[in-house]
């Protein structure tokens, strides 16, 4: 067998990859913008690091002493107590609000100032929401400040992973410092106006991020391929989407983040004696949360030590409409309004001689509770077929594409426009008709909640996720694919059901 780009690969679909934009001056462009979220993500995931650091040296040399001079429980709790306003002070300097939360005009903490960073290449011109949809981030014209908090939540969950992966009692040593002597003043949570109130030790008692999986409903779920001249295929998919749900109250609010890893848990796909392999390369989205809610922390009996009243921050459309012409300005053309448009590969169509029309994205609709949106990538490498049985999936990374693509929870539909079969110089739609075009609905995830453990003796409230709480949920996108040297034109869709 032979590994090849075909069928996802060598799509029109490519055009989406970092040097999309036309012209030197516009990848220079990007490449500053780059650069500068870059820097930034750096800088803050380290100063996140060395707060957490700190807490841990501050907690294990009291523990060493201890054991060395043979203090009680009682007078390592008093000396650790000391130590908790240590760590709250380094942490609310990192994490908290004081200087009045994101998007303050009085920044205070790394967090709001890491903010105001972020925001200012916006507002300076350095970075623009299509440079942001290019490098995989949610586009700001639609969806606001949304990134900056992926980001920031990110670089938190960066920086909590290597310390749990360098010293595993770091969520222990946190619950340590919440308040180690209670009978003393002394706590995590450092009082305004020095701090914000909050003790943050007992929110990263237990890690920001969790893995989830959704489980593919492979009876339910859709994978729909329209390729030119042979039709629309119905193609079983199975397996997983693994992605990391994230809360951080002051900056996630209700919502709940969404960040994607390297994964290699969806099914190989065939297709025409060929097979796709997939690996799922990033994500990064949300779950929009209720309007207002209060997510507590820590505690004994399920009573908060503390509590956030929080509100839903995460606003944006949720309905995708794509489309793209592969034989633009023949009168049978995209809509005019797209919001997002992305240039196309330069692969001449054959029907034409000139390249497909750009990618173009309209965004409808608004994001409810349980709605999501995610920016996503894949690398999708194809194996042709063989004699003798399907084709298994081989090969390294270089012979693979790299596809970045939309998941929602809405409607989403994909158009290809003067479809062509690329195999010589017939008119443009003149063998597969006018149009390609593949559509589906998605679910909102009703099961995902704020996470709370508010003891209000009902059983509802629960500081804990697991992937069951995704059943039922559907999230649907897709891409299209104008031209390509050895595929006719083709439009493909998903709605991925979680059981």
């Amino acid at each position: 067998m032979k590994a090849r780009k075909w069928l996802w690969s060598g799509l029109g679909v490519a055009a989406l990859v970092l040097g999309g934009f036309a012209g030197p001056a516009s990848a220079q462009d990007l490449a500053k913008c780059q650069k500068q979220i870059e820097n930034n993500a750096r800088g803050f995931k380290d100063q996140v690091w060395k707060a957490l650091q700190a807490c841990k040296d501050l907690y294990r040399a009291e523990v060493v002493k201890a054991q060395l001079l043979g203090l009680t429980p009682a007078q390592l709790a008093l000396n650790l107590d000391k130590k908790a306003v240590v760590c709250g002070k380094k942490l609310d300097g990192v994490l908290g609000t004081k200087g009045g939360g994101l998007g303050t005009a009085t920044p205070k903490t790394q967090a709001e100032k890491y903010y105001k960073k972020l925001n200012d290449l916006l507002v300076t011109g350095k970075c623009t929401s299509d440079h942001l949809a290019l490098l995989g981030h949610l586009p700001s014209a639609q969806y606001g400040d949304a990134w900056i908090r992926s980001f920031l939540v990110s670089q938190l969950k960066w920086a909590y992973d290597q310390q749990v992966a360098t010293v595993a009692d770091l969520p222990n040593i946190m619950n340590q410092l919440i308040d180690p002597d209670t009978a003393n003043a002394g706590s995590c949570a450092i009082a305004p106006p020095a701090g914000d109130g909050n003790n943050y030790c007992a929110v990263l008692a237990s890690p920001p991020c969790t893995k989830m999986a959704c489980r593919i409903n492979d009876v339910t779920t859709q994978l729909t391929i329209n390729l030119c001249g042979l039709g629309a295929v119905p193609t079983p998919l199975s397996g997983e989407v693994i992605q990391e749900y994230c809360q951080f109250p002051p900056w996630t609010g209700c919502d709940i983040a969404i960040i994607g890893n390297p994964a290699r848990s969806i099914d190989p796909v065939g297709f025409i004696g060929n097979t796709a392999c997939t690996t799922s390369v990033r994500a990064e989205g949300w779950v929009k949360g209720a309007a207002t809610c209060q997510i507590g922390y820590g505690g004994p009996n399920g009573t908060p030590v503390t509590t956030f009243s929080a509100s839903s921050v995460v606003n944006g459309p949720k309905n995708l409409s794509i489309c793209q012409d592969v034989e633009p300005g023949n009168g049978n053309d995209c809509p005019s309004g797209a919001q997002l448009v992305i240039p196309a590969s330069s692969t001449p169509c054959s029907c034409s001689g000139n390249p497909a029309g750009p990618i173009e994205i309209t965004f409808s609709g608004a994001l409810g509770a349980g709605d999501s949106i995610t920016s996503a990538a894949l690398q999708i490498h194809t194996v042709s077929g063989s004699a003798i049985g399907p084709p298994a999936c081989s090969g390294t990374t270089s012979d693979a594409t790299f596809v970045p693509l939309f998941f929602t929870t809405g409607n989403s539909s994909v158009t290809v426009l003067d479809p062509d079969t690329n195999s010589g110089p017939a008119p443009c739609g003149d063998v597969c008709g006018s149009s390609l075009s593949v559509s589906g609905s998605g679910a909102p995830i009703t099961g995902v909640a704020p996470n709370t453990n508010a003891n209000d003796g009902t059983g509802a409230n629960s500081n804990y996720l697991d992937s069951g709480d995704l059943a039922g949920s559907t999230t649907g996108g897709g891409f299209p694919g104008a031209c390509s040297a050895t595929l006719p034109s083709l439009a493909t869709g998903f709605s991925i059901v979680c059981q």
